[in-house]
Parts: structure tokens; sequence; C-alpha cells
């Protein structure tokens, strides 16, 4: 498996605290059968954040904990991304080549509040018609504009976006309402990956086995794999998405 969604990468955000918590973290990743993470830190601009790290202060970070990963050999590779909120001004964060996408690919992770109008998301989302870039909406199942209505999700796949549910959403950690969306979503067929967003080693973990158990188990194998294996990896080599 591949995890596209992971708060990884120590001393950034709300996520790992030390170089020792992050390779906890893989090590719980790889025993639910992981072998790939990309670092998905929170990432806002300076309106959003005070303490906001550049894109080069995160890009040096991450060569930090790849370097240790490496020297105590983590049993997990990692990938550099980041979870980008959908600020209002997001195209001169593009036309600055400010945006930290997925390994370098035309792929972004991209979040909303949680109690966030559907109207700023899609006017969000719209800045991004003819850039190139491609959208990963995060965990839309936690969003009360989907779970109260769940037509939004197909706005967001006919602007070319991609859907990515929390493996805690599908396992009930994240409530009744945000469960019953995830797998309304998954029932679908229209989500395209499954990610831990762990953001510590011993509580919301980087541990997809159970996730990825009750999909194959309600959803059949071919769909699990889809979701847990086959479109993360395209979505880190840079490849084309298909719907499932």
């Amino acid at each position: 498996m591949i995890d596209i969604h992971c708060h990884i990468l120590n001393g950034v955000d709300d996520g790992s605290m030390s170089e020792a918590e992050s390779l906890v973290m893989a090590e719980s990743a790889s025993d639910g059968g992981t072998r790939a993470i990309v670092a998905t830190s929170h990432y806002f601009n300076e309106y959003q954040c005070e303490k906001l790290l550049s894109k080069k202060e995160i890009k040096e970070k991450f060569r930090d904990l790849k370097r240790y990963f490496e020297r105590v050999k983590a049993p997990v590779n990692l990938y550099l991304g980041s979870e980008q909120y959908g600020v209002n001004n997001i195209y001169s964060l593009i036309e600055n080549d400010e945006l930290i996408t997925i390994n370098d690919s035309k792929y972004l992770l991209i979040e909303f509040s949680l109690d966030d109008e559907i109207e700023r998301a899609k006017y969000v989302i719209s800045q991004f018609e003819d850039t190139g870039i491609i959208p990963v909406i995060a965990h839309p199942e936690r969003y009360e504009f989907v779970q109260d209505d769940i037509t939004n999700v197909f706005w967001f796949l006919r602007k070319n976006c991609l859907l990515q549910v929390n493996k805690g959403s599908i396992i009930g950690r994240f409530g009744a309402e945000a469960e019953h969306t995830a797998m309304r979503i998954l029932r679908e067929r229209v989500a395209h990956a499954v990610a831990s967003d762990a953001h510590g080693p011993y509580q919301r973990t980087a541990n997809l086995s159970e996730a990825f158990e009750r999909v194959c188990f309600e959803l059949g194998d071919s769909y699990a794999d889809y979701l847990f294996y086959d479109t993360p990896d395209r979505i880190v080599h840079n490849k084309y998405i298909e719907r499932y």
C-alpha cells in the first residue's frame, strides 16, 4: 500500500513531533502493509498560519527525515507532499510556484474547513482550471457540505478532482456521520484513494490494515486494491488516473 496523506514529517504541524515518533509511525504503517508514505504536512499561506514554514524549509526538513530513515533502515519509503488549505488566493500560490504537490507531480492534496461553505470550496477549486494541477480532495466525507448533500462530491468529480477518503472515517473514528458518508462515497465507487491522515504514533496511526479489510469485505478486493494500491501508486508516479 501507498499512503498519500500522512503527517509523518516531524516538527512541522500537529503531526509527528520528533524523528523517533516518525519512525514509530513508519513501523506501524509497515505492520499494516504500507510500503511508502507521502509526508503531507498542513501547508497554508501567511494569512492562515502564524507558524508557517516556507516551501524551502519544509523541503529541508523532509531531506533530514529521509536521511534519518535511510540511516536507521526504516521500513517505508518517503515522498514529499503537503496538505494545502484551500485559501481564497490559491491562484497566486500557483503562479508563484509556492504549492507542494505530491512527489512533484500534478496532484495536489487540498483540504477545507469541516464547516466550510460549498460555494467557497467551489471558488477555490475553480482556480485550478487550465493550470495542469489536479486537486485531490482530502477527506470529503468529513465536510458538512458533503454530509448534508452527497451530490456535492459529483461537482468535484466534474471539475477533474480526485477524492481521498480517510481510514479513520471508514472504521468509525470520526463519528457515525463521517462513517456513513464515507461508505456512501465508497459504495458509489467514486473515491479514488484511502489514506491514513495519521497524526501520531499511537492515536490516528498510519496502519491501514483495518480499513483495507473492511473495504475488501464490503466492496471487494478489486476496489480495495484500486484505493489502497493502484491509484496511490499512479498519483506518486504522476500517471493518469482512471475512474474505477
